[in-house]
């Protein structure tokens, strides 16, 4: 288990297929990630030794939101996370090169917005999406 931190962004564009308006929206996001990780390792070969790794981690956005926003994402998420990696024994260190794909298991958009019941058209974008759920693809590089 090793916390982390992970930078990133969204990039939305919202098309009202009616009126022909375009809206467009940055998610930044900055997750403390807790994982807890089961790891399968191969024999060492010479000065490698490959491994599959897999779990699961929460993440806590700790980014500012603004209200503002068309869509609002909730700041807790669980997510299953499956990956391969490779120890490189080098001659001070180890560096471990590490490849996951992260799926999210919670839907993060805020669909309840009583801030926006009186505007509709801009309350029809929250509306309009049934969830919006995490997919990340992370590279990590350990040095040991």
């Amino acid at each position: 288990m090793s916390p982390g931190i992970y930078f990133g962004n969204r990039s939305l564009v919202m098309r009202d297929y009616e009126s022909g308006a375009v809206e467009r929206q940055d998610i930044k996001s900055n997750q403390v990630v807790l994982p807890v990780d089961l790891k399968y390792a191969s024999l060492r070969y010479r000065n490698v030794r490959p491994y599959l790794v897999g779990g699961v981690m929460g993440a806590f956005d700790v980014s500012k939101r603004h209200a503002r926003d068309l869509l609002q994402l909730n700041s807790a998420d669980v997510l299953v996370s499956l990956g391969l990696g490779c120890d490189i024994y080098l001659p001070y260190f180890k560096l471990c090169p590490e490849l996951k794909f992260c799926f999210g298991l919670t839907d993060m958009l805020r669909h309840d917005r009583p801030d926006l019941a009186d505007d509709p058209d801009r309350y029809k974008f929250t509306q309009s999406l049934s969830k919006a759920v995490t997919r990340m693809v992370v590279l990590t590089f350990y040095f040991e």
